[in-house]
C-alpha cells in the first residue's frame, strides 16, 4: 500500500505525539527534580549556616558577657539578695532591742517593782541579742556556702559548652560504665 506524498497515517501522527509527550512529561519531572534537589541543597546549607551561627554566638556569649552576667549575679547580686532575706541592716540597728520589743517601762512604781522590770528589760534584750546575733550568723554561713559555689561554678562555667563531647569519650572509653 503505497500513500501519497502529504499523507501521513492516523498511527504514525499518534505515535509521534505520545512520544513527543512523554517526553516532554520526562522534561517536566527532570526539572522539578532538579529544582527540588537544589531547593532541598539551598535549605541544608542555610540550616547549617544558620547553626553555625547560632553556635559561635552562643560560645560567643558563653565565654564573653555571660561568664561575667554568671560571676556578677553569684557575687554580688545572690549575696544582695541574701542579706536582704535576712535583713542584715534592720538586725545589726535592732541588735540590742528587746526581744520582740517586750520591754516594760515604769514611772510611779516601788523601787522592788522598777528593779524586777529592769532585769526583766535586761533579759529580753540579751535575748533578742542572743537571736539577732544567731539570725546574722546564719545569714553570713549562708552567704559563705553561696559564695563557695559561686567560685565553684565559675570555675566550671568554660566547661559546660564541652560537657557532652566529655560525655561521649567517657562513654566510648567505657569510663563510668558497669
Amino acid at each position: 500500500m503505497r500513500y501519497s506524498r502529504g499523507f501521513v497515517p492516523l498511527f504514525f501522527k499518534l505515535e509521534i505525539s505520545i512520544i513527543i509527550l512523554l517526553i516532554n512529561i520526562i522534561i517536566h519531572h527532570l526539572l522539578f527534580l532538579a529544582s527540588t534537589i537544589v531547593t532541598q541543597v539551598l535549605i541544608s546549607t542555610f540550616t547549617a549556616i544558620l547553626m553555625a551561627m547560632i553556635i559561635v554566638d552562643a560560645l560567643r556569649w558563653w565565654y564573653g558577657q555571660g561568664w561575667l552576667w554568671f560571676a556578677r549575679n553569684f557575687f554580688v547580686t545572690k549575696n544582695q539578695e541574701i542579706a536582704n532575706f535576712f535583713s542584715f541592716k534592720d538586725l545589726s540597728k535592732t541588735l540590742f532591742s528587746p526581744f520582740r520589743q517586750d520591754a516594760s517601762n515604769v514611772q510611779n512604781a516601788p523601787f522592788n517593782i522598777k528593779l524586777q522590770t529592769m532585769g526583766m528589760n535586761l533579759v529580753s534584750r540579751f535575748f533578742g541579742f542572743f537571736i539577732r546575733t544567731g539570725l546574722l550568723l546564719t545569714g553570713l554561713i549562708v552567704m559563705l556556702f553561696s559564695t563557695i559555689f559561686g567560685f565553684i561554678a565559675n570555675i566550671g562555667w568554660p566547661f559546660v559548652p564541652v560537657a557532652p563531647l566529655i560525655g561521649l569519650l567517657f562513654l566510648a572509653l567505657g569510663v563510668g560504665g558497669s
